[in-house]
């Protein structure tokens, strides 16, 4: 199992997974965000919904989110999404032509 990505290797990380997003136009949008803490010390949980056109089908997932934050800045998130649906869209891409599609990230 792996564990949360944080600082630089996070942003990485979630880089690598939206690029095959680039063409298409996406959508996301808050359903439940939930704050708890102080300035110097806080947390936030968020269910997103995502979606968008690949490949000219549609494509939606469902995010779950925490993010630790210090002083306003965000030393820590985690993201959990069906990654099984997340994976079909690269597989998409290729097959319309999009060969960047199938690089590595």
């Amino acid at each position: 199992m792996r564990s949360a990505a944080s600082g630089r290797a996070a942003l990485r990380s979630v880089r690598g997974s939206s690029d095959c997003f680039a063409c298409s136009p996406a959508r996301a949008q808050r359903r439940y965000v939930l704050v708890r803490g102080w300035p110097w010390r806080a947390g936030a949980a968020a269910l997103i919904s995502a979606g968008a056109t690949v490949a000219g089908r549609p494509y939606e997932n469902e995010v779950a989110q925490t993010i630790e934050l210090r002083w306003g800045r965000i030393t820590r998130f985690h993201n959990l999404q069906d990654t099984q649906k997340l994976a079909v869209a690269p597989d998409r891409l290729a097959a319309s032509g999009l060969d960047e599609a199938r690089s590595a990230p």
